[in-house]
């Protein structure tokens, strides 16, 4: 991974602390089934740059960018979740977050969508036509303290279940 032009080598990632404000390049991770909790909680996150994060193993994202109070803008259209099954508290508390990309995502196999969105205050409009949510069983609060959302884009497919906000 390289952080601030500098390279480091990390054989388990879990959580970072301590970052600062940096932007984030994740160059190359194989065979990582999970990230959950990789950013929790650091707060001067800004930015992050996933066009090489090699994600096709991943099963669990679950809270990856929990906390993240300072992280305004987001794209995962490149990352590869046909394989992910939990999506919970994926940017939970993110309140500064108002840009997220998800683009082409992949979501056929979560089962677990619980708070995803939850506490993302700064969030107006979400583009959520290239979810498939066929196999989709929790969903509770996903949307709940997205008190600017006024747009959110979703196909007729879309699974609604109760106390999604």
């Amino acid at each position: 991974m390289i952080i601030d032009n500098t390279t480091v080598n990390i054989s388990n990632i879990y959580q970072f602390d301590g970052i600062g404000k940096h932007k984030v390049v994740i160059e190359i991770f194989k065979n990582i089934e999970s990230t959950e909790e990789m950013f929790i909680d650091i707060n001067n996150l800004i930015s992050i740059n996933f066009d090489n994060f090699k994600s096709e193993n991943l099963k669990s994202i679950s809270g990856m960018f929990y906390g993240c109070i300072s992280l305004t803008s987001l794209n995962l259209s490149s990352f590869n979740a046909k394989k992910v099954t939990n999506m919970s508290y994926l940017f939970y508390g993110c309140t500064s977050l108002n840009n997220i990309i998800l683009d082409n995502l992949n979501t056929s196999n979560v089962i677990d969508m619980k708070y995803m969105f939850s506490g993302c205050k700064s969030v107006i409009s979400l583009d959520l036509k290239s979810f498939n949510t066929k196999k989709l069983k929790e969903i509770k609060y996903m949307f709940n303290g997205c008190n600017k959302l006024i747009n959110l884009e979703i196909e007729d497919n879309f699974v609604i279940l109760e106390y999604m906000i």
